[in-house]
């Protein structure tokens, strides 16, 4: 879960760019769960990567290159 959270920013506009792995707001606490369960169900860390991104944006401008083939 922390190798995907780790390519995003929090989405929930409060956080000021806090990373997803380490926020605690309640929306990224959901978000990490949503990914927990994709990876859960047998999904690939790439496949839960483009979802994260497609469903919630906020990736970080580091990794915006990393999904552009996806």
């Amino acid at each position: 879960m922390y190798q995907v959270a780790s390519y995003f920013e929090c989405s929930c506009g409060d956080c000021q760019d806090h990373e997803l792995v380490t926020c605690e707001c309640p929306t990224a606490k959901s978000h990490r769960v949503f990914i927990q369960k994709h990876l859960d169900d047998g999904k690939s860390v790439e496949e839960v990567r483009v979802l994260v991104s497609t469903t919630f944006g906020k990736l970080k401008p580091e990794h915006k290159d990393s999904l552009d083939d996806k």
